[in-house]
This record gives C-alpha cells, structure tokens and sequence, in this order.
C-alpha cells in the first residue's frame, strides 16, 4: 500500500469517535528504521494527535532529546503520555518538566514511580502478563497509599486525558 494511502486510512481510523488517542507513536533508537525517518513519522502523528484534539501516546527508547525537540518545535496543546516508562527519577522529572504524563507497566525503578505526582501518573499492563489490579497493589505499595486512593487518582487521570 502506497504511503500517501496508509496515512489517510490512519487519519480515517482516529476521526473514529470512538478513538480515544493517537498512538503508539515514538521514536525508539533500538529500532531498524532509520531516525530520521522515526521523527518524520513521529511528528506527522503528533500533528494529527492535535488537529483531532487527542492525546498522543508514545513509544520512547533512548531518543529523548528527538522527542523534546519535537515537542518544543510543535507546542502541543494535548497531552503526551509516555507508556511503559522505565527510566529514572531524574528523566522522569525531566518529562514532567515538559508536561508529560507517564504510564508505568510491570517493571519500573520505585524512584521513578514515586517521582510523578498522581496527577500526571497511569499504570499499565501493555509489556506483561500481570494483571491490572496486582501492578495496582504493587504500585501502591510503593507510594505508601491504599489501592483505592491509586485507583482514584489513575481514574481521574483517564477521564482528564482522554475525556472519558
């Protein structure tokens, strides 16, 4: 299928109502497709992620500067939510810095999980075959909270974000 024809059947698929995110959109330096061409894309999808007005969910492997420079090139008014987020306290910081939310899966440095504010956190099952509730009780546990106190806040999180 011609490139031209992929992308109007991507745009096509998230006018769809019941699309509620552009994504998984990234830049991932393990990746065999060239860079340049990853933040070509990436951007194009960040684009489509603000004229349709939904968040953009994005894969990032070792090219943070590439998703920075892409952000303070675009200024986007949707959020951006960084999913199976494994990186430090201090990138995790940096992110948030940058507006970014983060969502954080099975296997993630504590530091890091309780560097973001619940307000800017989600909690995933996307890499893994745990289940959604026992990543709860771990993750809360690890943020000295009740399950229930998480599951709120995550909640909110998910009706803010992706106006549900």
């Amino acid at each position: 299928m011609p490139p031209e024809e992929t992308w109007r059947l991507l745009e096509e698929a998230v006018r769809h109502p019941q699309v509620l995110a552009v994504g998984e959109a990234g830049v991932d330096k393990l990746a065999a497709a060239p860079l340049p061409l990853q933040e070509t894309v990436f951007e194009r999808q960040a684009l489509l992620a603000e004229e349709t007005d939904k968040p953009l969910v994005i894969h990032l492997v070792k090219a943070v500067d590439e998703l920075l420079r892409v952000r303070k090139r675009l200024l986007p008014r949707v959020p951006w939510v960084v999913h199976g987020f494994r990186g430090k306290a201090a990138l995790a910081q940096e992110l948030l810095h940058h507006g970014f939310y983060l969502s954080f899966g099975e296997k993630y440095q504590e530091e890091a999980l309780n560097a973001v504010p619940l307000s800017r956190l989600f909690l995933e099952t996307d890499e893994s075959l745990e289940s959604i509730s026992r990543l709860y009780v771990r993750a809360a546990a690890v943020r000295q909270l009740s399950v229930e106190e998480l599951v709120t806040a995550v909640r909110d999180n998910v009706c803010r974000v992706f106006r549900r």
